[in-house]
Formats: structure tokens, sequence, C-alpha cells
């Protein structure tokens, strides 16, 4: 926790934060289920625009306050925003919601100095964080 709160304190570009499983004890949003629901009966050719409309009404809904982080939201279940049919930028994604308010993300799949692989590096999605200020924990 104290990595944690050291990281926000130094008043980074971005504040994301890479977290295993259960590591931080924090109400996590289920971003999967969240917009799932909320594209349901979508038209196809809508899904990109109202995939982006509807994520920010799920991050601005559920931002959260505490003394140690400030300004935060929890996330987990991410891979909804790796959908090809969403068109979704993940990594401008992941700046623009750690730009102002500490993102913290549930990761389960592999990490690997500053790469995320969605499920696993030989067969996942990879996400480069070289250019996105965070701190994996």
């Amino acid at each position: 926790m104290n990595n944690i709160i050291q990281f926000v304190n130094t008043h980074p570009r971005n504040r994301l934060i890479i977290v295993p499983k259960d590591f931080i004890d924090v109400p996590y949003i289920d971003i999967g289920k969240s917009l799932s629901i909320k594209l349901r009966g979508v038209p196809e050719e809508s899904l990109p625009n109202n995939a982006v409309k509807f994520l920010d009404e799920i991050v601005d809904l559920n931002l959260q306050y505490s003394v140690e982080f400030g300004n935060y939201i929890a996330i987990e279940n991410i891979g909804i925003l790796l959908e090809k049919d969403l068109k979704i930028d993940i990594k401008n994604t992941l700046q623009k919601y750690s730009r102002d308010t500490a993102l913290i993300v549930k990761w389960e799949g592999e990490i690997e100095e500053s790469k995320l692989y969605f499920l696993s590096k030989e067969q996942g999605v990879e996400i480069n964080l070289k250019d996105i200020t965070h701190i994996i924990l």
C-alpha cells in the first residue's frame, strides 16, 4: 500500500496502478459486466460510439475517494475493452482515465516489464504501457 501512496503523491502525469488479483481491498467495478449490460440491444454499427460513451458514464458514476489515493476508480474484468467490434484503443483509454484520477486495474493476465498480456503472452493481446506513467505491484 505504501508503494501506491508514494506513487500517487509524486503527482505523475498518469496514475495507472496495475495490481494482481485481490491485492488491494477496494470496491472494483466489473467493466465487462457493466459495459455488456449497457450495450445489450445496440446495433452492431453503433457499438464503437456507444461503447466509449457508456464507458465514460460507468467511470463517472463509479468514482471513489480515499484519503490515501484521492479520487480513484478501480476496475476489473477489462477483457471487453479488447473486443475488436468495439474498436476501443485500450492504451489511450488507460491514459485518459488515469490522467486526473488514480486508475486501479486488477490484472489477471501476464506482466513482463511494462507490457501487459491479456490472457497469456503467447496467445493474448499485448498492451505496452511504456508511455503511460504507471506502477505494477
